[in-house]
């Protein structure tokens, strides 16, 4: 079992989900070796023209872009577009003493690797798509140098009153609703679909023991140590917190009409048959405005630069010196 910025801005700066970045190296390294373009004589990578492409493709769905497709072509002359843009940017900053200090991109890293379990899942990621810690690093600090650029060089003339940020967080309610969470434990008979019904009977009939032991007043944790066969068993059978969406309907419908400290009846799924135990249950609830405030009033400020991030854009790209080497195309 198991706040979105529509600015400008975020055409023109790295994604910094780690997930994000590591599924984009992956397209990239598999599809793409040499040059893309060069900027200032900066070397733009087939396989950061693919990665990035990939990206896009992949929050597009990938509609409407078929090989030769009309709007493929579109996609990937936006891609570069992107990327030369980023790049310009990325000079300009550079040029002018803005970077990311280490304590700030030792903070962002320590974020993104949160998104795994452990730092052992982390690497095994990385060594699976061929890639280093410093590159990914080399991506935060370019994603964090070019928004520190932004800010400096357009945020200090922006002002956000907090009638502004109030009616952006009413426009955006659905942003700022945290789903309902849960932490559970279970205790699981395993099946496989190819038994018939006399073995699925079998395991069924386990698990049945173990809900009377339960219902004597013998410890779930216990129980799960000694019979359940999952690797959670070590565990006392928690399976840690999760989010309303992360799990089946089936399964989150059960877990929606227990109270913290109840266990369900015998749930079947896939893996098996189950006994769910809630041990924290948190309802569905909005974050107050208040605590989201400067966030809001930070994504309203970004949303003003990016207004005039295009005609300075224009004015970098006049002075520059780029060389497309990509086909026509993309290729």
């Amino acid at each position: 079992m198991r706040t979105k910025c529509k600015c400008l801005l975020c055409a023109f700066l790295a994604g910094l989900s780690l997930v994000t970045l590591l599924s984009a190296f992956a397209v990239g390294n598999n599809l793409a070796a040499g040059k893309a373009a060069l900027v200032n004589g900066a070397v733009i990578t087939g396989a950061d023209f693919y990665a990035e492409l990939g990206r896009v493709l992949r929050m597009r769905g990938g509609k409407d872009q078929g090989p030769n497709s009309p709007q493929l072509a579109e996609t990937k002359r936006q891609v570069l577009e992107t990327l030369i843009s980023r790049e310009l940017l990325y000079q300009e900053g550079r040029r002018k003493g803005v970077r990311a200090t280490e304590s700030a991109l030792d903070e962002q890293m320590a974020e993104l690797k949160k998104q795994f379990s452990t730092e052992v899942e982390f690497k095994e990621t990385l060594e699976k798509i061929s890639f280093s810690e410093s590159a990914i690093r080399a991506q935060v600090e370019r994603g964090m140098t070019i928004q520190r650029f932004i800010d400096s060089e357009f945020g200090g003339k922006i002002s956000v009153s907090d009638e502004e940020a109030g009616r952006y967080y009413e426009k955006h309610l659905d942003s700022f609703k945290k789903p309902m969470q849960f932490r559970i434990s279970h205790i699981l008979i395993k099946t496989d679909p190819s038994w018939d019904g006399v073995k699925k009977a079998v395991a069924r009939n386990k698990l049945e023991i173990i809900q009377r032991k339960l219902q004597k007043g013998d410890e779930f944790a216990v129980l799960a140590r000694e019979y359940s066969e999952c690797r959670s068993k070590s565990k006392g059978g928690d399976l840690g917190y999760f989010k309303q969406g992360q799990m089946a309907k089936k399964t989150e419908d059960v877990i929606a009409a227990l109270n913290a400290g109840e266990v369900s009846g015998i749930v079947e799924d896939k893996f098996g048959y189950h006994l769910i135990r809630v041990t924290e249950k948190y309802p569905e609830s909005v974050l107050p405005f208040e605590g989201e405030k400067e966030k809001i009033k930070q994504t309203l400020r970004r949303e003003k630069a990016g207004q005039g991030l295009a005609p300075y854009l224009k004015r970098l790209k006049a002075d520059a010196k780029i060389e497309i080497l990509l086909s026509g195309d993309g290729e």
